[in-house]
């Protein structure tokens, strides 16, 4: 009779405890942690999925995208990430929506662009907007409806993009 998938898999501990020069005991508590943190990992993964990430930048850009998540039903539940936490808005429309909140300026570890990279990794969304952030508007120098000055309600537009690798 052929050995059981148990009996299977107690050889391949034991033979991996040997291997090590490691308690059977204490291998098999590491094996198990390690397939319970990947399957943690990968329950995250599918959990912070998306097709648009909306990023905010200041607490009240934020507080104002959840008044409106929950005005529209939408709902805003803070999920982990591995690089800061998202905010899953659910479907609107046919597209599945997160959103983070990054710190102010475009450049730090934590601003806009690192955290749009890393929120499209780990996301795999194909549409990114940034709500409220205004890169390298100057105030007085720009031009716009409240008279030489970004305001709120005025519209921007990019002059430049930044290409991500093949599109």
């Amino acid at each position: 009779m052929p050995p059981s998938p148990g009996e299977i898999l107690e050889q391949r501990l034991r033979a991996e405890a040997e291997r090590r020069g490691e308690p059977v005991e204490s291998v098999r508590d590491d094996l198990l942690r390690r397939g319970l943190d990947a399957a943690r990992a990968a329950r995250e993964a599918r959990a912070v999925a998306s097709d648009v990430v909306l990023v905010t930048a200041t607490p009240t850009e934020h507080k104002q995208l959840e008044r409106a998540a929950k005005e529209v039903g939408t709902g805003f539940d803070k999920l982990p990430g591995r690089y800061g936490p998202y905010y899953r808005l659910g479907f609107l429309g046919a597209n599945r929506v997160v959103s983070i909140q990054v710190s102010m300026g475009a450049f730090s570890p934590d601003g806009a662009a690192a955290r749009c990279i890393q929120a499209r990794a780990e996301t795999q969304a194909t549409t990114i907007i940034l709500i409220g952030t205004a890169f390298g508007v100057a105030r007085g120098d720009s031009t716009s409806a409240s008279g030489g000055r970004a305001g709120l309600g005025d519209g921007g537009a990019a002059r430049a993009t930044v290409a991500t690798k093949g599109e």
